[in-house]
């Protein structure tokens, strides 16, 4: 009762925890909605596009996104003058995918419908990339509320959407994409008019502030490709050696997986690591320590209490969050939710690192499962198709709970000998 009497009276934290379930229900919601009105071919072309966005959403995007969020703060005076001009940036990058998107969409040609889907795809980064950036501005500067507000409104205008489209029966992933365009640049431009000046816009400005944040961007730029590997390559491996179907299947059961895991993971890292930062410098390694064990412990308690109910009613969860076309492949859910449990165990103890500022530490856990990803998947999904899938999923989550289990217990050896 004390915790929850203290957390509604911490407005931001408040806020913070309405981000991460806002996130996730909006997920859900807009999951079921396109997975109960689109066939499985038609969402399969739905969950590639996804999957590309994401990847071009990493590289550079979010790794710029971090440094950003680095200086964000040594600019509050000159908010505006600094985000126009990263915006200036950020248009730059946009223009150099839109050429390349263009280019190798009239010179290699791809079946009519994915020709139509790619040539969309510039149009989405353009509004999509900006609406993230805005949001990390609004984090950095304790803007909680505001970017709530914009994940509540993206989801409701995108949910809304999504029923008109079907009601009229003209919802295929064509629409769902000018959608969502239209989602992300009406909310941008509205919450960006008092902080984007494009008169402030400068090109040395531009390359000072890239040459500024690149040092903080470029480690995560470099494994931006596996990261993305980890949850998005099994979708492009699954079209090239089997269909569009087993490509909405996966999706579906994956996200499924993927969602209350992270999200979970999500809220508690809102609610613990700043109370980890703000006592590093006067609490131990094992002070620290035995705070994320106990909230590793509650987390383990929470997710085994799921997992029970995934792994009996697996099929009545998959028919009540998608739809019951999807309900043949319901008995991967329990598998990957395990493996998903062995990756927030790790991910949990990496707080460790980030609060001890040793994220460097964490680069071949972000790097050999993407790998493993990519290489191994390719061989397992060649020849099983939907259960090499599956297998490549188990092992690369499996193995970066591993990592980062076994680099925290590593750094804490070292710490220990150090001390000693």
């Amino acid at each position: 009762m004390g915790f929850l009497i203290r957390l509604f009276k911490n407005e931001a934290l408040v806020y913070s925890v309405m981000i991460k379930v806002t996130q996730m229900a909006s997920g859900l919601i807009i999951m079921k909605l396109l997975a109960s009105s689109l066939s499985k071919n038609e969402f399969g072309y739905y969950a590639l596009m996804m999957a590309l966005l994401g990847l071009i959403s990493m590289v550079p995007f979010a790794a710029l996104d971090h440094g950003v969020l680095r200086f964000t703060v040594q600019y509050k005076n000159r908010v505006s003058y600094f985000f126009s001009n990263v915006v200036g940036m950020y248009l730059f990058f946009i223009l150099i995918y839109t050429v390349l998107v263009f280019s190798v969409n009239f010179f290699y040609g791809f079946e009519y419908k994915l020709t139509i889907l790619l040539y969309l795809i510039p149009f989405l980064i353009f509004p999509s990339i900006l609406f993230n950036l805005l949001t990390w501005f609004e984090n950095a500067l304790e803007n909680q509320k505001k970017f709530a507000f914009m994940l509540f409104f993206d989801f409701l205008i995108k949910a809304i959407g999504i029923v008109v489209l079907s009601f009229f029966n003209i919802l295929t992933t064509e629409s769902i994409l000018i959608l969502f365009i239209v989602s992300y640049a009406l909310i941008f431009f509205i919450t960006s008019r008092k902080i984007l000046d494009f008169t402030v816009i400068h090109k040395s400005e531009i390359k000072s502030i890239f040459f500024k944040i690149l040092p903080y961007s470029y480690p995560i730029m470099i494994w931006g490709v596996f990261v993305w590997a980890q949850g998005m390559v099994y979708r492009w491996y699954l079209d090239l050696f089997a269909s569009k179907e087993d490509v909405a299947s996966f999706a579906i059961i994956s996200a499924l997986a993927i969602l209350p895991v992270t999200a979970l993971t999500g809220i508690l890292g809102t609610y613990l690591l700043p109370k980890l930062f703000h006592k590093e410098e006067e609490s131990t390694n094992d002070d620290i320590f035995k705070q994320v064990i106990k909230a590793l412990l509650l987390v383990i308690g929470i997710l085994i209490l799921m997992w029970l109910v995934i792994h009996i009613f697996n099929v009545e969860i998959v028919s009540l969050l998608t739809d019951v076309k999807y309900t043949s492949e319901a008995w991967m859910l329990s598998y990957m939710f395990l493996a998903m449990m062995v990756y927030a165990i790790g991910n949990i103890l990496a707080y460790m690192i980030y609060v001890k500022k040793e994220t460097k530490d964490l680069l071949l856990a972000n790097t050999l499962p993407g790998l493993f990803a990519l290489t191994v998947g390719y061989y397992l999904i060649q020849h099983y198709t939907l259960e090499g899938a599956l297998i490549t999923f188990i092992g690369t989550y499996v193995l970066t709970g591993i990592l980062n289990s076994l680099i925290v217990l590593k750094n804490r050896r070292k710490a220990h000998d150090v001390e000693s």
